[in-house]
């Protein structure tokens, strides 16, 4: 697959999205992590939030599990626009919830999901307009949200281009938009995902 003019600009048009998507992103982890119950209320907080997602997966099973499976489908193009839309509310609520509630759990799979969700459905309305291969529209999306909520855009791009091996094809548009992700986030004064679950000195 060569350089697509169409995922150059998307990547352009993509980047600041993904990058307020990374700042909600962050601050509904902090907000989940504050507060997170003590006592007696570790007892209850997993059962219920827990017996809500599984409600929530019956007709949406890809919540379950840490977005691996959301991220091969999304590169696949195996969703339509309502679920996409489904997916990219519910999944981020129900990882929040789901550590808010006390429960252990780790964010770095369900980040670049929440991104490759994105980046599928901006895509499946960019192609209306100028059509691009529906993987790449994916892909740049989870690396843009990861680069701005990790703020790592090196290890993102690289991470990026490592699982996909398309060096040729995507390290210009990923570059584009990791760099306008992060220069949101960052606008936004965004701290690292990880920085925001460490206790207060």
């Amino acid at each position: 697959m060569g350089l697509s003019a169409s995922l150059l600009v998307f990547a352009l048009v993509i980047g600041p999205f993904a990058g307020w998507v990374a700042v909600g992103w962050v601050r509904m982890i902090r907000i989940a992590h504050g507060r997170r119950p003590t006592g007696r209320g570790l007892l209850a907080g997993p059962p219920l939030v827990f017996t809500a997602v599984g409600a929530l997966a019956v007709p949406y099973p890809e919540l379950l599990g840490n977005g691996k499976d959301i991220v091969q489908l999304t590169l696949g193009a195996q969703f339509g626009v309502a679920t996409l839309v489904a997916l990219l509310l519910l999944k981020p609520l129900a990882t929040a919830g789901s550590l808010g509630s006390g429960a252990g759990g780790g964010l770095f799979t369900p980040t670049p999901a929440t991104g490759a969700l994105l980046g599928s459905l901006a895509g499946q309305g960019w192609t209306l307009l100028w059509p691009g291969p529906a993987a790449g529209f994916a892909i740049i999306g989870a690396a843009a949200v990861l680069a701005a909520a990790m703020q790592a855009p090196v290890a993102a791009v690289v991470l990026a281009l490592e699982l996909t091996r398309t060096l040729d094809a995507l390290m210009v548009p990923l570059l584009l938009a990791v760099t306008g992700a992060v220069l949101v986030s960052r606008r936004c004064d965004t701290p690292s995902l990880y920085s925001v679950r460490l206790p207060a000195q």
